[in-house]
Parts: C-alpha cells; sequence; structure tokens
C-alpha cells in the first residue's frame, strides 16, 4: 500500500563513497581490481571472480557486483553498488562487503536478517535480495572491469520533476497554513497540457519512511513524452508536506480507514484546485491516478468527485491488504461497490499475478464488486514478473501499450 516497496532494501544498504550530484555512473572505489584466483581455487568458487553489471533491481535501481577476490574455503571480497532510485531517495553508492560461496551460489549478509544470494549460470548471475518482509530480482551478466565503471547510475526513462507547494484548507498550531509537497513534471510548450494527478500509496506499514518524498518519475516521462504534464502530490504528514499523518494501517476498522481515506480525498481536492489555477493546465482534460493505495483513492475521487475528471488508472489499488477482505466483505471490495455505484466515468485497472499483497482472486473481486455496482473499468490482470507483481507501476514496458490505448481513447496524447 506505497508506491515505494523497495525502501526497506535501499535504507539497510548505507553506502560508501557516494558521488556527487554531476555524476552519472556508479561510483566505485579507486582501488578496485580483480585479482586472478590461486591455484587451489575450485572452478566453481573461480568462476564468480570478475565483474557483473546490466540489471537493476526488479528493474528499477541499478545494481553491479565486483567480486574482487575469492579464496579456496569460498570466502569471496565484493564491492555491492547501487545506482539512483530518486522515487525512493535512493543515491548511487557503494559499499565493500564479505561473502561465501557454497556450490553455484554466492550470499553475503547485508545485515543480521537480510541477505543477497546470487546464483550462477555461464555468463549470468541471478540474484534475489530477501528480508523479513521485501523479496527482490536481478539478473547480471558478466562484463569487463572498464564497463563496471561506466554503468549508468540510473534506468533510461526517468525524467525530472520540479517542487511546487500546494495550499490546503488547514492551518497549524502556530496559525499558518498548511502546504503540501508536490512534484511537477511538465512538457514542453506553453500548453494548455493534459494532466495527470498521481497519487502515492501508504508507508507499507513503515517500511517506508513518513518523510520519504515519492516522485513517479518513471511514470511521469511516461506522460510527458504524450505530451500530459504529471502532478505528483505527497499527502498531509508525508514527505515535506505539512500536517498529520492519519491514513492509519495496520488495523482493518472499516470507521479508522474510512477516516483516513476521507482526509485523503481532500488532500487530492487541493491538488485538483491548483491544477486548475494553473494557465499550462487544461482543466477539461485531467486524470486521476495511483499506485496501490493511491490506486483506490483514484477512484473514490472520480466517483465522489463527479465532473472533476475525465479518467482514472489504477495501478495495483487497494487500502488494506486482502487480510481485511473480511470474505469478500471488507473495506477494499465495499469501498470499490461503493465507487462503482456512483460513477460511470471510464477507468483502467491494472494489477499483476504474485502480488505480495492480494491474490489474484482477491483482485478479481474487487473488479467484480465494481462492475456489478454499475462502474465502468477495462481490468487488466498481468502474468507475474520479476517478484512482486504490486510493484508493476514501475514496469512500463509491461503497461505502456495498455495506457496509451485508454489515453487515445480520451484525445489524451499528443502522438
Amino acid at each position: 500500500m506505497r508506491l515505494v516497496t523497495r525502501t526497506a532494501l535501499f535504507c539497510i544498504l548505507v553506502l560508501s563513497g557516494t558521488a556527487s550530484a554531476q555524476t552519472t555512473t556508479i561510483p566505485m572505489p579507486a582501488d578496485l581490481k580483480v585479482d586472478p584466483p590461486a591455484a587451489d581455487v575450485p572452478a566453481n568458487i573461480a568462476g564468480f571472480i570478475g565483474a557483473w553489471a546490466r540489471g537493476a533491481w526488479d528493474g528499477v535501481l541499478p545494481h553491479v557486483l565486483v567480486v574482487e577476490i575469492v579464496d579456496s574455503t569460498g570466502r569471496a571480497q565484493v564491492v555491492y553498488a547501487l545506482g539512483d532510485f530518486a522515487v525512493a531517495n535512493v543515491t548511487r553508492g557503494y559499499r565493500r562487503v564479505t561473502g561465501r560461496i557454497i556450490g553455484d551460489l554466492l550470499t553475503i549478509d547485508l545485515s543480521r536478517d537480510t541477505s543477497v544470494a546470487y546464483r550462477i549460470a555461464g555468463e549470468t548471475l541471478r540474484g534475489v535480495y530477501t528480508s523479513p518482509r521485501r523479496r527482490y530480482a536481478v539478473t547480471l551478466t558478466r562484463v569487463m572491469l572498464a564497463e563496471v565503471r561506466a554503468a549508468p547510475a540510473s534506468v533510461p526513462g526517468v525524467v525530472a520533476g520540479t517542487t511546487v507547494r500546494i495550499p490546503i484548507a488547514e492551518r497549524d498550531s502556530a496559525g499558518t497554513q498548511v502546504t503540501l509537497e508536490a512534484t511537477l513534471y511538465r512538457p514542453s510548450g506553453q500548453g494548455p497540457h493534459a494532466v495527470v494527478v498521481f497519487n502515492h500509496g501508504s508507508t507499507g506499514g513503515g517500511t517506508v519512511a513518513p518523510s520519504a518524498t515519492m516522485r513517479p518519475s518513471r511514470q511521469a516521462q511516461f506522460f510527458v513524452e504524450r505530451g500530459v504534464a504529471v502532478l505528483a502530490p505527497m499527502r498531509r504528514g508525508r514527505g515535506a508536506s505539512g500536517g498529520a499523518h492519519e491514513e492509519y494501517e495496520g488495523t482493518c476498522d472499516a470507521g479508522v480507514l474510512g477516516a483516513g481515506l476521507v482526509r485523503s480525498l481532500e488532500d487530492v481536492d487541493a491538488a485538483m484546485a491548483y491544477v486548475r489555477a494553473q494557465p499550462w493546465a487544461n482543466p477539461e482534460r485531467v486524470l486521476v491516478a495511483g499506485q496501490s493505495r493511491g490506486g483506490i483513492l483514484s477512484v473514490t475521487y472520480a466517483a465522489q468527485r463527479s465532473g472533476m475528471v475525465r479518467g482514472v488508472i489504477n495501478f495495483a489499488g487497494g487500502w488494506t491488504s486482502q487480510r481485511c477482505d473480511d470474505g469478500g466483505r471488507g473495506f477494499n471490495p465495499s469501498t470499490f461497490a461503493s465507487a462503482g455505484g456512483r460513477t460511470r466515468i471510464p477507468m483502467l485497472w491494472l494489477y499483476a499475478e504474485e502480488d505480495q499483497y492480494y491474490s489474484a482472486a482477491s483482485i478479481r473481486r474487487y473488479h467484480d464488486a465494481f462492475a456489478k455496482a454499475g462502474g465502468v473499468a477495462t481490468f487488466q490482470l498481468f502474468p507475474a514478473f520479476g517478484s512482486d507483481g504490486h510493484r508493476l507501476v514501475d514496469r512500463p514496458d509491461i503497461w505502456a501499450t495498455a495506457v496509451d490505448e485508454f489515453l487515445r481513447e480520451l484525445n489524451f496524447t499528443s502522438r
């Protein structure tokens, strides 16, 4: 229920050697080298020696690995490095760690309860990151050491945004008006442009720090390339937004959950008011979209704010995990059913199998509840990919065709 499920992975990696803001490659230690294995090192261990790149954790966080030294017992000295991922406020860096090789598997302990394991298969390494709450995957290819030094620090298809402040009808204890932090991505030209207001997810029960600013840069790139602006507001108490964070998690109490949803609708109201006041925005061509908690928020907003938006894109939407569904009568299905009974505007619902929060059966129940109540949604459940279908939003290569078609139907694209 958050835009970034990977923050646990990123926060655990306290990286050294962080590069300057001008650097566009993943940093490496100045003394990086690869020592040939000694004569007594078994072939299975020696096979790991070298540089590995051309991969990203679950397709979004660039990663390189250099196995510098191994010995006959399987002990390995490794440089573990990451690139940038603006959505999770991750900055490129590296650390030297010690791993162990047993058979065809290299395992590295990153903390007491978090590890990465790489299985070698010829010239590739298939890596899995495992923590008590998360699991991610990557495939790396053997490369020359020079290529590792030149490895890009970001995945292609990311656009930079501008931070703006959005006033909301609330004052703090000192009487100062509360404002929301938002990231704005604009196409070239003066407009007026169609706009997508993109809503983030929850903290995932604390996995994502409430102070982290969620920036949907990869998704924004997709829309900006099509002439559509994107505004991504942080709701109250999240990122650098003012006010209190009252979207409670860890409960299935419908009253508590409902109050948080109502409060979130007010934050979207503020974002919409900001959009409608901008000369570069076309107020008649506005979509609302969101990931996870932001997805169901977008569906609900369209239902409760008639005439404000032309359509909705729901990425893996849900306010709670399926544990609160209560046999199909819980908060998610009832909220979707309520929305379906109140709106007929076009919607695109995008989910994927092996979502760590929702089974395929639960996802279908949500759509059925919405449709049976009268809601109109094009629904796609994509096959499993990577390690967590809940992160579908990070894979425009999977959903681009569906979204392009939806935008064309609404006349929202300049292509």
